[in-house]
Order: C-alpha cells, then structure tokens, then sequence
C-alpha cells in the first residue's frame, strides 16, 4: 500500500530530467511536417524545380495557411478599432517559423517574435506535457503542448493557433 501512494506521488511531479532538458534556445525546423527551410527559402535568383516530396510539403503548407486563417479571429484593440490588415494564414505560418525560445533554469523564459514577443516565468505541467510562458506584465500566457521531448529536440502544439499547430525545434547554442 505505501508503495502505490509514494508511486501516485511522484507520478503527479514533474520529472526534474524534463525541467533540465527544456533549458536552452528552441529553434523551429519543421511546422507540421513541412521544413522550414522549404519555407523560408532565401534564394530568388534561381528557378527551383520542385520534387514529389516538396509538392506534398506545398500542399500541406496551403492546407495549414488555409486553416490557421479560417480559425483567425481579429481581435479589437484597446481603441475599439479593428487592426488595420489582417494577417494571413500563411504569414502566421512563416512568422511562427521564425520564433525561438530561450529557458533558464531559474524559470526565466523568452518568445522571441517580432509580433508577439513575450518575456516571463515558464513551468511545466500536466507531468511535463504542458508548458507555460506566463508574460511578467500582463499576465498573458502562451501555452505549449509537448508531444515528445529529448535533450536536443522538442515536438510541440502551439495552443495559441486555432486547432493547433505542431512545431518540432531543436536545441540551438
């Protein structure tokens, strides 16, 4: 019997490995299953001659964008005005595909968007399945679901997007 309760215990914690292995700078490679570098290529100069595979991953990507911009709901500022353009699916995409994050040990954490930015405390929880970056001002949170996490690489839904959106990051320098 002391056996089940100390298990029902430490199974509520969060494992201190999981804590450990989100410290770091978390770079995007992939949105979905569409490679990022695909995504952002920086080379105009040339024709590019796309192959199977990069048709699927420009499907999938119009299939995203589609998605994410049907699901968007333009928010009224503090004014009472709409936004002036809203955004698209697609350069949400491509602006989630250049957000990293950075995580201290000490529970600071950072988004690094130019849109969204945020600065604030980050915990896990729900056993390190769910992470929260808790703005310092004004409280907003910004949630990761964590579908699988290693010491270099971290799959994750972006909670923050309708229906989600599943980004895999690698730990960067």
């Amino acid at each position: 019997m002391i056996f089940t309760i100390l298990l029902g215990l430490s199974s509520c914690a969060t494992d201190p490995h999981l804590r450990s292995y989100i410290v770091g700078v978390w770079q995007p490679v992939k949105i979905g299953s569409v490679d990022i570098k695909k995504l952002l290529q920086r080379d105009d100069t040339s024709a590019h001659e796309y192959t199977q595979e990069e048709y699927k991953m420009l499907l999938d990507l119009k299939n995203m964008s589609k998605q994410v911009a049907d699901g968007t709901s333009q928010t009224i500022g503090e004014d009472g005005t709409a936004p002036a353009l809203p955004q698209t699916g697609l350069s949400r995409l491509i602006n989630e595909a250049n957000t990293s994050y950075k995580f201290t040990a000490d529970g600071f954490g950072a988004r690094f968007n130019f849109e969204h930015p945020i600065k604030g405390k980050w915990k896990l929880k729900k056993r390190g399945t769910k992470l929260i970056l808790t703005e310092i001002n004004t409280q907003e949170q910004f949630i990761l679901l964590i579908d699988s996490l290693s010491s270099n690489k971290m799959v994750a839904t972006n909670k923050n997007f309708p229906n989600g959106l599943k980004i895999t990051y690698v730990k960067g320098k």
